[in-house]
């Protein structure tokens, strides 16, 4: 990911990427307090000292990874207006062409979580649906081949 890039964050999103920095600094914390007594005293070969300071490492490398996504966010509430088409942060209700309808909230990549209806705008899902309109019928490939959706509500 380009370091220099805006990230596009839901309110949502933002208030959960800050809470896992918040935890991961705590564990980090309690981490380097179980560590101190290990750093002079650990052999190469020692498993857990390597285990222990690989969690170190990978909570330092996430802790990171989060201050640097969240410096470069932007947040996008689309509560504040009436929404007029599918974008960041929007409730989109669709219908399958089988009848069966779905709600997606169109997020950035970094809050996609498929199993609270939260899909990415990189997605061929919600790429179709960027800019759209209820009302408007809308062609998605899926892995079973074209279907036309229809957007009937957006909030």
């Amino acid at each position: 990911m380009n370091e220099a890039m805006n990230v596009m964050l839901t309110p949502d999103g933002w208030q959960r990427l800050h809470d896992e920095l918040r935890t991961l600094q705590e564990r980090r914390r309690a981490a380097q307090g179980e560590a101190a007594p290990w750093q002079e005293s650990a052999h190469p070969d020692d498993l857990a000292a390597q285990l222990h300071f690989g969690e170190i490492a990978y909570l330092d490398g996430r802790i990171a990874d989060l201050h640097s996504l969240l410096g470069r966010a932007t947040v996008i509430d689309r509560g504040v207006r009436e929404v007029q088409s599918a974008g960041i942060g929007s409730k989109v209700t669709v219908r399958w062409p089988e009848g069966d309808e779905e709600t997606y909230v169109l997020v950035s990549p970094v809050e996609v979580a498929p199993q609270r209806g939260l899909i990415s705008v990189e997605s061929p899902v919600g790429r179709a649906l960027l800019g759209r309109r209820r009302g408007e019928r809308v062609e998605v490939v899926t892995p079973n081949g074209p279907a036309d959706l229809t957007v009937v509500a957006l909030a």
